[in-house]
């Protein structure tokens, strides 16, 4: 696994993280842990997880996986979003629901869109405080190295009640870091209002470009580190695919388009952290395989220049 230095968080981390999203609810919690043990194993060392997360499961099952490697990982968790109360009949269909999409593959988004979200409450300090105790709890930590607002509004993120909360958090040592998980457009709110936010998490892919977005607006920002994820979103994976198909090889493109993908997101966040979903052994070590290499950066503007002679939509 190849390794950057972190300047905010001070330590080496690695170029891909683990994100814990389907932990508990589409993954079962022993097949879950095997996987964290596994990507572990690999080199990686940044876990990404949320209160919702997993149908409110993936906080504790992580914490199961940490308790004798908690001062070798980087933690990320979530406040902002709560988690969801599950009713014992839904925790039964678990187990069989998870059976039909292995299955049945194709009815994964409408297993999906049947699973229970949590509530998006005012942010206020009582319950800001509250979550973040809550996940130290299952997270059987007495810290997080980075606590993000999670999808907040650009009013959440300019907030000072909100702020000066999220302030004291750090203060009492329970929180290392502050970031924000949300909008290109919420991200540049909080930047431009408080120094406290020192990271940013968001969707980018080829077609969305939000890194450059956010590059470009906060020129002048004091030093953060970036996690990107959700490279392999469909439509991105299928319009590369189609893209290679067409004119590849003339643009010096060859390989799946997960490969292409991945390698563009490692070598257009060179200074961060590229976050994926794996549970597959044979995906986390593909990953990992593509992580430890030293990525071409000129992949980046052959597979921007492929974008643009066949005039797909980017959103700029």
């Amino acid at each position: 696994m190849r390794m950057i230095y972190n300047p905010i968080l001070k330590r080496d981390v690695s170029v891909i993280g683990f994100g814990c999203a389907s932990l508990g609810s589409r993954i079962a919690p022993a097949e879950g842990l095997r996987s964290l043990e596994y990507a572990y194993d690999q080199g990686i060392n940044w876990y990404d997880v949320a209160p919702p997360y997993g149908d409110g499961q993936a906080e504790a099952i992580l914490g199961s996986f940490l308790r004798s490697r908690r001062g070798r990982v980087v933690i990320c968790t979530k406040v902002g979003i709560d988690r969801p109360e599950i009713s014992p009949f839904k925790r039964l269909l678990r187990h069989p629901a998870r059976w039909a999409v292995r299955t049945f593959p194709g009815i994964r988004r409408h297993v999906s869109r049947a699973r229970s979200v949590g509530t998006r409450p005012p942010l206020d300090p009582k319950r800001i405080r509250q979550s973040v105790e809550n996940s130290l709890r299952l997270l059987q930590t007495d810290h997080l190295d980075v606590l993000a607002l999670h999808e907040p509004s650009p009013e959440d993120c300019r907030n000072p009640v909100v702020i000066e909360e999220l302030q004291r958090i750090q203060k009492d040592g329970l929180a290392g870091v502050v970031s924000i998980a949300g909008s290109i457009d919420s991200i540049s709110a909080g930047f431009s209002t408080s120094t406290l936010f020192q990271g940013a998490q968001f969707e980018d892919t080829p077609f969305l470009q939000n890194l450059r977005k956010l590059l470009q607006e906060n020129r002048a920002r004091q030093p953060y580190f970036a996690v990107t994820h959700s490279v392999f979103e469909p439509s991105a994976w299928s319009n590369v695919d189609m893209l290679l198909r067409n004119s590849g090889r003339r643009f010096g493109l060859e390989g799946q388009p997960s490969e292409i993908l991945i390698r563009y997101a490692l070598a257009n966040n060179p200074t961060g952290t590229v976050l994926l979903s794996m549970f597959a052994r044979a995906h986390i070590l593909e990953n990992c395989t593509r992580a430890a290499e030293q990525i071409d950066p000129a992949i980046v503007q052959r597979l921007d220049k492929l974008i643009a002679q066949q005039a797909l939509p980017v959103n700029k």
